[in-house]
């Protein structure tokens, strides 16, 4: 019987690599042809040019400052603004001694008092809000419930009871015909405790609106306080008219005015500094007041609300001081002896001498710095330098302000000491004082 023969393993095996070969080139060959296809589909789908292309702007951050107003016209004008500085105490007096007496909050801290919480919130009823039926007036805690939840993020927690204003503070109460507002649990209502006085014109603490700063979903309001004590003037004829004290500070441990700024009788303060605008937010025209002479705008402390805007109201975050207490500079008048004294600690170093040497201009100078440092708390005597080089001043320390801070004082002796360092050994220098008052105020050094 014949034997048969099979397949070759050598011809089994290039058979079956050239079928590998002829799959793995048809499969690339379609993949090839489906990514043509998907270009030609995408070229054909691009937007002609006047076809819009839509785009996506991204949502302003909380931390977006949209707009920042300065200017008294348009702080009058931006509703924004005005339901901002409503929200924090109305212009109420009462509920604005509770903010100051504070002394600061932030929501964020838990920090806010239940009694500023409900001051806060009794600020902002209207006389709408009152009961007409009832013999008392008063109004429905329902509706403190509901200026509580528009006014601040967490208003479940308050505790409905009755109010003290002003803390029983006399400079307040008197001539303030509300005191207090009486929780009635049976009724659910809170009365308005009256007192029996003759309202007229009691004190009050007011604001001024310097700046708003605007975001997405906040806003940041800049303001400074006066506090506003009214009195009976009596004149030497004995005649008797309603005045104001205009104070910087109040301190509420004493109940004392502090920092008096002015007096004035109270019809001229309410003509010339009260704006009669009803849409005027804070109630000044800026101009009158920012340029009353005796009233230092630096010394008003300013502080900042900031409110978060929600569902479109405005709810209170924080209320914090920007800027800390400073006093006037202690301004004292040398008399002729020790005008003299001061004078001599610069005029020994030049006596007769047309000009000094390098070693002695520095001495000087040493001495100037001693001379500002003794007078650091007595701001009005301290001596500025002109240092000029080939005829070109090159540092000036000269301030045309009679009243000077400790800061100025600093800053004045830190560039003499400059000066010092630039000192040329192989020059010579004139030097030449200024006197206002019969008081050396400038000392110039020139360069020969």
């Amino acid at each position: 019987m014949e034997r048969r023969k099979g397949i070759p393993l050598v011809a089994l095996v290039i058979f079956i690599a050239l079928l590998v070969a002829v799959i793995l080139t048809c499969v690339i060959i379609l993949s090839n042809n489906k990514n043509k296809n998907r270009s030609s589909q995408q070229i054909g789908e691009q937007p002609s040019p006047n076809t819009p292309v839509v785009t996506s702007t991204p949502k302003p951050s909380e931390e977006t400052l949209i707009e920042s107003i300065t200017d008294e016209g348009q702080l009058n004008e931006s509703e924004e603004v005005k339901k901002a500085f409503e929200t924090v105490g109305n212009k109420k007096t009462f509920a604005k001694y509770a903010i100051y007496n504070s002394g600061g909050f932030d929501t964020d801290n838990n920090n806010l008092s239940n009694e500023l919480k409900l001051t806060l919130a009794l600020a902002q009823i209207t006389n709408e809000d009152m009961d007409k039926d009832s013999s008392t007036k008063s109004v429905s805690k329902s509706i403190i419930e509901n200026y509580a939840q528009k006014i601040f993020k967490e208003s479940d927690d308050i505790n409905y009871e009755s109010v003290e204003l002003f803390n029983n503070d006399q400079n307040f109460i008197t001539n303030n015909r509300i005191s207090g507002y009486i929780y009635d649990q049976e009724t659910d209502k809170y009365k308005v405790r009256e007192e029996d006085v003759t309202e007229e014109q009691p004190s009050t603490i007011s604001e001024i609106i310097m700046r708003a700063d605007i975001y997405e979903n906040k806003i940041e309001l800049y303001v400074r306080p006066l506090f506003l004590k009214t009195f009976i003037y009596q004149d030497e004829e004995g005649n008797e008219e309603l005045a104001v004290s205009i104070n910087y500070n109040y301190d509420f441990q004493i109940q004392d005015f502090k920092d008096n700024a002015l007096n004035c009788l109270y019809s001229q303060y309410e003509s010339e500094l009260l704006s009669s605008y009803n849409r005027d937010i804070d109630g000044f025209i800026y101009k009158n007041i920012s340029n009353v002479e005796q009233l230092d705008f630096n010394l008003l402390n300013e502080y900042k609300y900031t409110l978060y805007k929600e569902d479109g109201n405005y709810k209170i975050k924080s209320f914090e001081l920007m800027t800390k207490e400073s006093e006037k500079p202690e301004i004292t008048e040398l008399d002729e002896e020790q005008i003299s004294a001061f004078n001599d600690e610069v005029e020994k170093f030049i006596e007769d001498e047309s000009s000094l040497d390098s070693d002695k201009v520095k001495e000087l100078l040493e001495n100037i710095i001693s001379l500002n440092e003794n007078y650091i708390d007595n701001a009005k005597n301290v001596i500025g330098v002109s240092f000029t080089v080939n005829g070109e001043t090159i540092q000036k320390v000269v301030s045309e302000s009679d009243e000077k801070n400790a800061e100025l004082v600093e800053e004045i002796n830190s560039k003499i000491r400059d000066m010092i360092d630039n000192i040329d050994t192989d020059k010579s220098y004139i030097v030449k004082p200024t006197y206002k008052k019969g008081l050396i105020t400038t000392v110039s050094i020139t360069e020969e």
